[in-house]
């Protein structure tokens, strides 16, 4: 695409940036400071992590505006996020300052609301779905484990050592 979206970490925006010129096209204000985005399929809606805020940034990037928060809950701090290929799930890792609260949360982007949680997984800020949005593989929190998880049932059937820092 022509277009490209940056985090502008301790600000409340993101920046919307002409590809390949490489200029600034506007600010998105988005309610606190911005971490990990991502675009739903066809770009139209962004989600935007608001990490001390613990919620979700939902922005219409047509026009340029939040729409939308989803509030993850007391204490989580969202770390990680995908969509879905099919768009209708987006993933959320969060850390929390108990580890048994750490984990997956999955909302309906139709609704904008929390579908369900996975809760004592130990995720990191990785994440990613599988192309049938049956499954999701995220970083454990150390980054020396990738964990296989089942969204139907939200549970953790695999987890995968990397080794000491991998790349």
């Amino acid at each position: 695409g022509s277009t490209a979206y940056a985090a502008a970490r301790g600000t409340d925006e993101v920046l919307e940036i002409a590809v390949p010129a490489g200029t600034l096209r506007r600010r998105i204000a988005v309610g606190g400071s911005p971490g990990a985005l991502a675009l739903g399929p066809g770009g139209a809606t962004m989600y935007v992590l608001l990490p001390a805020q613990g919620r979700v940034a939902v922005v219409a990037t047509a026009e340029g505006r939040t729409v939308d928060a989803i509030d993850l809950g007391a204490g989580a701090r969202p770390a990680g996020v995908t969509v879905t290929a099919g768009g209708d799930l987006l993933l959320v890792t969060a850390d929390a300052p108990a580890a048994q609260d750490a984990g997956l949360w999955w909302i309906d982007t139709a609704t904008n609301e929390v579908a369900g949680t996975s809760r004592g997984l130990g995720l990191g800020a990785g994440i990613a779905a599988t192309g049938d949005g049956r499954f999701a593989y995220a970083t454990g929190s150390g980054g020396d484990v990738l964990t296989a998880i089942n969204l139907e049932t939200g549970r953790r059937f695999l987890d995968i050592p990397l080794g000491s820092a991998p790349q």
